[in-house]
């Protein structure tokens, strides 16, 4: 994201875009009426449509058009699941202005027709945003904007990771089905006493999802084990491999993770001086898939590791 200098902005006139940006990034989010029109809503914030596309890019991250297509097929996703909306319905709501085309658009991004992904349980993820900007079931809420132009950057620690010796369970598919593979496994390992207090999780992706559909990605959920353990079932064994890691802690909404994803290797990596070496996964410090139902609770702390070519 640019700052404010780099965009030419005065501090006073950047004040009064963001505050335009905020209330055009909350008509979005409330917004059920079909198809949506740009130039309407650079009409609303008092700029003309291309002068606004700069702006809300600045302040924002990213385009108006990117923003408002995926919050809209957020929001598509939780009324396939909890509404009885039709898939017609829905898909307009969306604005897409045929079920064709929002077939096509929904299955590109979650890997699955609305159809059977409505037939699906589990977790609804969101997509990843530079902005921080989702549709939330909760209601409108515009995540704070930066003040100066320039979001905090994303910080990271360098570690030398130690191998560690892993079993795992395969997961193909789309990302909302992984928890349900966690919940599949945590029996199993009770039961040959492989989760102690000692025992680590990782999740680790295989495949590159800018190349690879969403319905074909490969993900290993991953279980530290002592050298006499022996693979069983589903359960293979593998290794993750010692080297130098970015380590990326995410606080919070697990939900939310995919967009410390985002920024790990939009934001921080071409800014580090250093190459990404294929690997990646996360490790869940204090649980995986908690949902605290209390503020007093403890709050989910995630592990995004990067690992660096040396």
């Amino acid at each position: 994201m640019l700052s404010m200098k780099q965009m030419g902005w005065r501090a006073e006139t950047y004040g009064e875009y963001r505050d335009r940006v905020a209330r055009v990034i909350a008509t979005i989010l409330d917004f059920r009426g079909g198809p949506m029109r740009h130039a309407e809503l650079a009409y609303g914030s008092g700029f003309s449509e291309h002068h606004f596309a700069r702006i809300f890019r600045g302040v924002v991250g990213e385009s108006l058009m990117d923003l408002a297509r995926r919050v809209r097929l957020e929001r598509a996703a939780f009324r396939l699941r909890e509404s009885d909306q039709t898939v017609s319905q829905i898909g307009f709501e969306a604005g897409y202005e045929t079920l064709e085309a929002f077939g096509r658009s929904f299955k590109s991004t979650y890997g699955a027709t609305p159809t059977s992904f409505r037939r699906q349980r589990g977790h609804i993820p969101l997509l990843p945003s530079p902005s921080g900007v989702h549709w939330r079931p909760q209601g409108v809420q515009v995540p704070p904007l930066p003040v100066d132009g320039r979001r905090t950057m994303l910080q990271a620690k360098t570690i030398r990771f130690g191998a560690k010796r892993i079993g795992y369970l395969r997961h193909v598919g789309e990302t909302p089905g992984i928890d349900r593979s966690w919940a599949r496994l945590q029996p199993m390992l009770a039961e040959r006493g492989l989760s102690g207090p000692e025992t680590r999780y990782f999740t680790r992706c295989i495949d590159d999802p800018d190349v690879v559909a969403p319905d074909q990605m490969r993900y290993d959920l991953c279980f530290t084990v002592q050298a006499e353990f022996q693979p069983f079932g589903e359960i293979e064994e593998d290794e993750l491999p010692a080297g130098e890691y970015a380590v990326f802690l995410h606080q919070g909404d697990d939900d939310l993770i995919v967009d410390t994803w985002a920024r790990a290797f939009s934001e921080w990596l071409p800014q580090c001086g250093r190459e990404y070496d294929g690997l990646a996964f996360e490790e869940y410090v204090n649980g995986f898939f908690l949902k605290p139902a209390e503020p007093d609770e403890p709050l989910i702390v995630t592990a995004v590791y990067l690992k660096l070519r040396a």
